[in-house]
């Protein structure tokens, strides 16, 4: 294959590719007389690794069924004897683009060498659970490790002056709000204090935010706010939805509910709470194995510490007011947030224009 392949790019290797793949499928595998090399009880499985002719076989014994995970060829490092894989495999060959792929289950790992070396641009992250089959996989399949790709530096998109962009639907009864701006990526090491910080701004129900345009001013029903977290930065976003007389009202207060958590340290009882929330909802991150899974997941994908979880309680109680304030300062700055309003042009565009708070734009809904 040839070096900087990117799937989904040509017709031509996308047929080369799914023949490589296909290849063989009806031909079988032959098992005659296999011999033992090693057996391991694991807290997941029993695991048996045979050598039969050229092939070494990973086999899981487990409720009394077995069945082979990984069979690598020594004679052709690049086969995928086993039926399974080569159909994992030949899907890549349809997508669009694709630059990283996450393995749930590495096995002896030949779905990955064959995917590394066919696709040597392509970003894999493998995770398996059992420690005892990466152990296996390294003593008896074989050099499929390779060198590790370099990281991709995810520069942050700039963002401009504040302004307004009114959607406009005509005549409507509400204005729906989302004032924005470029967030953090998800290994920012201000992300405890961050979330902290969103829970007093915009993350628990009794928020600032909505505690100012639902319980004071009865403009809305709910308002929150939140960042969206990446590998690199990703948005932070303010969005509620209010009566449409009161719209200019609603944006007026939110900005000064913002200054507020910029300009004075928070009060010892929502900064309280605001931890114990986020402290006391860590045990869901591990409530079910799909739970466990996808946490687990985020260290691989975000670049976290294998440790992370066991320090993160002792991070949330070290947050302080003092922290708060500097993280809203840093991190959410109220002269270059977008504010964009969904409804009636006609009411919103003079109202927002009396704000004098930045430049107003409209678009046409489509």
């Amino acid at each position: 294959m040839q070096q900087g392949f990117r799937p989904g790019r040509s017709p031509c290797l996308r047929v080369a590719l799914a023949l490589i793949a296909l290849a063989g499928i009806g031909a079988g595998v032959a098992f005659a007389e296999p011999r033992l090399l090693e057996e391991r009880s694991s807290t997941y499985n029993n695991i048996y690794v045979y050598k039969d002719g050229s092939n070494v076989l990973m086999t899981f014994g487990h409720n009394r069924r077995f069945y082979t995970e990984s069979i690598y060829d020594s004679t052709d490092e690049l086969a995928l004897p086993v039926t399974y894989t080569r159909f994992m495999t030949v899907g890549l060959a349809y997508a669009n683009a694709a630059d990283n792929l996450l393995e749930i289950g590495f096995g002896g790992g030949r779905t990955a060498w064959y995917l590394h070396k066919h696709v040597p641009k392509l970003d894999i992250t493998c995770v398996e659970l059992d420690p005892a089959v990466v152990e296996l996989a390294q003593k008896h399949f074989g050099g499929w490790q390779g060198e590790r790709s370099a990281p991709v530096e995810l520069a942050a998109p700039t963002v401009g002056a504040r302004r307004f962009v009114i959607v406009d639907r005509g005549p409507s009864p509400q204005t729906a709000l989302r004032i924005g701006t470029v967030g953090v990526p998800r290994s920012t090491p201000d992300y405890v204090p961050l979330e902290v910080m969103n829970g007093i701004l915009g993350g628990l129900f009794s928020n600032r935010i909505n505690m100012n345009l639902r319980e004071r001013n009865g403009y809305t029903y709910g308002a929150r706010s939140g960042f969206g977290y990446r590998r690199g930065a990703g948005p932070f976003v303010i969005q509620t939805s209010v009566r449409a007389d009161v719209s200019a009202p609603a944006v007026q207060e939110i900005f000064k509910e913002i200054d507020g958590l910029r300009e004075r340290p928070v009060d010892a009882a929502e900064l309280t709470l605001s931890k114990d929330s986020f402290s006391r909802s860590l045990p869901g991150l591990f409530e079910t194995t799909a739970d466990a899974a996808a946490s687990a997941g985020q260290l691989f994908v975000y670049g976290l510490p294998l440790d992370y979880y066991n320090g993160l309680p002792a991070q949330v109680e070290a947050v302080r007011a003092e922290d708060v304030q500097r993280v809203m300062r840093e991190r959410v700055d109220p002269d270059h947030l977008v504010v964009v309003a969904v409804g009636d042009k006609a009411t919103l565009e003079p109202e927002l224009r009396k704000l004098s708070m930045g430049t107003v734009e409209s678009r046409v809904a489509e």
